[in-house]
C-alpha cells in the first residue's frame, strides 16, 4: 500500500528504486508486473481473490513455478493483507474458502484477522502437512466472529513452518456445495495424532442441519454398536426433555471432510460430494456425478467432521448403483464394489482411539 498520507490522481511518470541492503551486500531487483488499484473490483460478493493481489505485506515472497502466482515463505509473524474484501451480508454463516499448500512436518497456525496484522482476529487455524508444495488444495474455515460490509482481511503466520496461499474467497456455508465443486479438505487445530489429515475452524455451529431424505434409492448401511458398554448411560438414564420419538437429522450435513487423494484432482470428485444432501444416484445424475472418490492406492479414506457433540443413532451410506465399464475390471464393471472392505471408525473428540469401528 502507498505510504500513509500519500494521494495522488492524474497521470504521472513512477519509478521503483531498489535501496541499500542491511547486509552491505549487492541486489538484484526482478518486477513481473504492477497495478495501481482501488481494488473495487473486489466489493461483489463471492469473488475470488489471488493470493499474489495483496495491498500490503510482511516477510512473504510471490512466486509464479506453479502457473497463476501465489504466495509463499511465510514465517513467524510473516504477513499479507487485502484490501476491500466483501464479508457478505449480516448474519450469514459464512467462512472461507482457501486454496493452500505445506511441505513442513513443524506445525504452525494462521490467524485471519479484520483490517491489517493488528486488527480484531476472525479465526485461527491449523494448515496441515501436505507433503507436497504442489498440487494445491482448498480447504474451508468457518469465521468465529460476525462480521459483515466491505473491509481488509489479512493472514498472519504464528510458529515454525510456512504455508503457501493461492487464493481465496468469502462465502456463505449454505451456498457451498451449489457454488463450489464440492470437498476441500478442511482446517483444523486438531492435534490428534492420527494419520488422517483435517482442517477444521476451532469452533464450528451447532444448529442442527436438515433431516435426510428417506425415500432415497441407495445400499444403506446401519452402523448402531451389537453391545453398549455398561460405562455408558442407558435408554432409560437419558435426560427426559429428549423425546423419544424425536427425528433423525443428517448431522453430517455440509460439514468439513477431506479424503486421501482425489481422483485424477478432479473438482467434482472433492470430497466435499458425500455431504452435500444430494443422495441422487448416479442413473439419475450420469456417471461420476455427485460422489466423491480418491485415486487407486493403499488404505485410502474419506473423513468427516462433525465439529460439535452429537447421538450417533445409525450411519446411512448411499452408494453407487452402477454397473459401467468405467469401474474397472478389478470391479466386474460394478461400480459400487469400490467400496469393497472398507471399515467404519468413530472418534470422539481429539482422541485417536476410535470408539466404534
Amino acid at each position: 500500500g502507498l505510504l500513509d498520507g500519500v494521494s495522488e490522481t492524474g497521470v504521472h511518470p513512477l519509478t521503483f528504486i531498489c535501496k541499500d541492503s542491511v547486509s552491505g551486500d549487492s541486489l538484484s531487483f526482478s518486477l513481473a508486473y504492477f497495478e495501481l488499484s482501488d481494488f473495487a473490483d473486489r466489493t461483489a460478493a463471492q469473488t475470488l481473490i489471488n493470493a499474489s493481489e495483496f495491498s500490503n505485506s510482511s516477510g512473504v515472497q510471490i512466486y509464479g513455478g506453479y502457473g497463476d502466482p501465489i504466495v509463499g515463505w511465510f514465517g513467524n509473524d510473516n504477513y499479507v493483507t487485502y484490501s476491500q474484501v466483501n464479508y457478505l451480508a449480516p448474519g450469514a454463516s459464512k467462512g472461507i474458502l482457501l486454496s493452500y499448500a505445506k511441505d513442513e512436518i513443524a506445525e504452525g497456525t494462521v490467524e485471519v484477522r479484520l483490517g491489517g496484522p493488528a486488527g480484531k482476529k476472525l479465526v485461527e487455524f491449523v494448515p496441515i502437512n501436505l507433503n507436497s508444495w504442489y498440487p494445491f488444495v482448498d480447504a474451508w474455515v468457518e469465521l468465529d466472529a460476525e462480521v459483515d460490509g466491505i473491509h481488509d482481511l489479512t493472514f498472519i503466520y504464528k510458529g515454525a513452518g510456512g504455508w503457501s496461499l493461492e487464493s481465496f474467497s468469502i462465502r456463505e456455508a449454505t451456498q457451498l456445495p451449489s457454488v463450489i465443486p464440492s470437498n476441500r479438505p478442511s482446517v483444523s487445530p486438531s492435534k490428534r495424532p492420527s494419520n488422517v489429515p483435517s482442517i477444521v475452524p476451532s469452533t464450528m455451529p451447532t444448529q442442527l442441519p436438515s433431516v435426510i431424505p428417506s425415500n432415497r434409492p441407495s445400499v444403506k448401511q446401519s452402523v448402531v454398536p451389537s453391545t453398549v458398554p455398561s460405562s455408558l448411560p442407558t435408554v432409560t438414564q437419558l435426560p427426559s426433555m429428549i423425546p423419544s420419538s424425536r427425528p433423525l437429522y443428517n448431522v453430517a450435513l455440509n460439514k468439513s471432510t477431506s479424503q486421501s487423494s482425489t481422483y485424477l484432482n478432479d473438482p467434482k470428485y472433492y470430497s466435499f460430494k458425500a455431504v452435500d444432501g444430494d443422495v441422487r444416484p448416479e442413473s439419475v445424475v450420469g456417471i461420476g456425478n455427485g460422489i466423491s472418490l480418491t485415486n487407486k492406492e493403499i488404505n485410502p479414506w474419506w473423513e468427516v467432521t462433525l465439529g460439535t457433540s452429537v447421538v450417533i443413532e445409525s450411519i446411512t451410506i448411499y452408494n453407487r448403483d452402477l454397473v459401467h465399464n468405467g469401474c474397472t475390471a478389478n470391479y466386474g464393471g460394478n461400480c459400487s464394489r469400490h467400496l469393497k472392505g472398507f471399515r467404519l471408525e468413530i472418534f470422539n473428540g481429539e482422541d485417536a482411539n476410535a470408539v466404534f469401528t
